[in-house]
């Protein structure tokens, strides 16, 4: 009798000790993941974007780049530094949400103006009258978008470069029946809601979206 009576003191403080740690855990939810920072700058087709946080203006849908999976796509307004400091605002078109990237994606190709590189690893833009408006600086060996107020979030880039597991290529080069999936969901979307867009939330990058109806 002493050992059923020992079995069942333990497993009742065991059941209390599993009852207090998922009210420790209701009363302390996990911090909600940290908007990512890192805007390097890529070649290929499109923007992109970590965060569904980061845009102004979204529209859901559902594709993919190679094996990159695309939940969104919309509008993002981006407040960057010029070379002399000053703050500038990137409006960037057709912006990929694309929740797995390492980082966020800036194509200077895909927006009016030029870029000119320097032999101190850094970048400055033109807009299309010439004037200065975004520069970039070496960031463990990629150019990376300078942020108006440098703000701090999660950066996998260092850790990728430690573990050698950095893509050989950050650029998003999309085929032509990818990217007619990706145009005609963006089409449909903003016709069926009439122009307007989702309102963009900090926690909602894992997104589940529904099949497509294309």
């Amino acid at each position: 009798m002493g050992e059923i009576g020992d079995h069942y003191r333990d497993l009742k403080e065991h059941r209390k000790q599993q009852k207090q740690k998922k009210l420790e855990g209701k009363s302390n939810p996990p911090p909600r993941r940290r908007r990512c920072w890192d805007w390097i700058i890529v070649g290929g087709d499109y923007h992109y974007a970590k965060n569904r946080s980061s845009f102004k203006e979204y529209h859901r849908i559902k594709a993919k780049v190679g094996l990159t999976r695309v939940i969104g796509i919309g509008m993002i307004e981006l407040q960057v530094e010029r070379k002399d400091g000053t703050p500038y605002t990137l409006v960037l078109d057709d912006v990929l949400h694309t929740p797995s990237a390492i980082c966020n994606g800036f194509n200077p190709g895909l927006i009016d103006g030029q870029q000119m590189w320097s032999a101190t690893d850094t970048v400055e833009g033109t807009d299309g009258s010439g004037h200065s408006s975004w520069h970039a600086r070496n960031f463990f060996g990629l150019p990376r978008l300078v942020i108006v107020n440098n703000p701090e979030g999660d950066s996998q880039i260092e850790k990728a470069k430690v573990k050698r597991k950095l893509p050989f290529s950050l650029s998003l080069v999309v085929n032509e029946e990818e990217r007619d999936k990706i145009e005609d969901q963006n089409m449909v979307m903003v016709q069926r809601d009439g122009g307007a867009s989702l309102d963009a939330t900090e926690d909602e990058d894992t997104v589940k979206v529904p099949p497509s109806r294309i």
